[in-house]
């Protein structure tokens, strides 16, 4: 089992804080990130929520796999740059219009972990199904985890490898950060993924210009049920609900709201959150359902980018160009309102960097 409390102390420490800076602010679910990656055990027993039918980990091969942050090649950022780029392309923070309004797009972060198949148990009991976001580091520790997801039938896409701010990343260290995610995410469902969710929801044009030329469009979220920052006081249980009672009662629909498969106090919250909506009348969809399409993998980009062996060998002389593809989005049906990014509640005395929107101490309810 994760030692929880290691990561719940480093989120006191955090909390009690007579006073911190804006940067501590930053680091908050990195260093959570940090100290929970520094505690998983490969060995770890994940209870297997279906057996693998159609793909087994028979195969998987994580030798490739870096730790820390990922190596990055100006050869790869070459081979992308020559697709053609969406950089004006909205992410994506709500579910269409469509016939059934009451469809709500319920979506997890951080995952894979040992707690993940609470998480798709309840949905395997409830016969619906969600999307996760998986951090790509994460995947070699947890493949049983991924699996299991996969062949539930829930959607997955692509969370980074390290979860870091790809604002503040080079170009080159950008595409390293999908294409590892993405690649951790194929090693394990043999699907290349079409979507990525930037962690802490940080993302401008060029992030969206350079993942387009990956053949990935973003997604974020509507609401935040900030799950996470109420692990240290033991309130995430009734903090997490009466989020949900709320949006309820605002009449929100369409909404793509977000929560996190990694810490045990996060994913007790998910029962009696999903069981609220459920019983309003809500549908939980996958991000598919969620857009109208068929699936969320398929990447004919990516695809072709593994095929050229650049991965293997990123010195290999001119990069062939890639297929073109067709990006041009999803220019009906979404609502793209403003910009709602992962929020920061901390407990006790705060002082925030309104400059910066993710540290505006709120509920992103976004647009209804």
């Amino acid at each position: 089992m994760l030692p929880s409390l290691l990561a719940v102390a480093v989120l006191c420490c955090v909390a009690c804080a007579d006073s911190f800076q804006p940067d501590d602010l930053n680091n908050i679910v990195g260093e959570a990130m940090d100290l929970y990656r520094a505690h998983l055990d490969p060995n770890s027993k994940t209870p297997s929520l279906l057996p693998a039918e159609n793909r087994t980990l028979a195969s998987v091969n994580f030798d490739w796999a870096p730790t820390g942050s990922p190596p990055s090649y100006a050869s790869w950022t070459m081979y992308f740059q020559q697709q053609q780029t969406y950089a004006d392309l909205p992410v994506l923070t709500h579910c269409v219009d469509s016939t059934n309004v009451n469809v709500w797009g319920a979506s997890f972060d951080d995952g894979p972990s040992e707690n993940t198949h609470v998480v798709t148990d309840y949905f395997a009991r409830k016969n619906m199904k969600a999307t996760f976001w998986v951090i790509g580091s994460n995947v070699p520790a947890f493949p049983q985890a991924l699996l299991d997801t996969f062949n539930a039938g829930h959607d997955i896409g692509i969370h980074t490898w390290t979860h870091a701010q790809l604002t503040d990343l080079s170009d080159d260290d950008i595409v390293s950060e999908l294409v590892y995610g993405a690649r951790a995410i194929y090693e394990v469902t043999g699907k290349m993924p079409k979507f990525f969710r930037p962690p802490y929801g940080e993302i401008d044009r060029r992030v969206r210009k350079i993942a387009s030329s990956l053949g990935l469009e973003a997604v974020t979220w509507s609401h935040d049920t900030l799950d996470w920052s109420y692990v240290a006081s033991g309130s995430t249980e009734q903090q997490v609900p009466d989020a949900f009672r709320e949006w309820l009662q605002d009449g929100v629909t369409r909404a793509i709201t977000l929560q996190h498969d990694i810490f045990e106090e996060t994913v007790a919250a998910v029962p009696q959150s999903m069981d609220l909506l459920i019983d309003a009348g809500r549908t939980i969809v996958p991000l598919s359902t969620c857009l109208g399409i068929p699936s969320v993998f398929g990447n004919p980009t990516l695809e072709a980018f593994f095929a050229s062996g650049l991965f293997e060998n990123p010195y290999s002389g001119s990069p062939v160009p890639p297929p073109k593809h067709d990006g041009g989005g999803y220019s009906v049906g979404f609502v793209k309102g403003r910009k709602t990014v992962k929020a920061v509640r901390v407990d006790g005395p705060t002082k925030f960097d309104k400059s910066r929107s993710h540290f505006n101490g709120k509920r992103s309810n976004g647009a209804r």
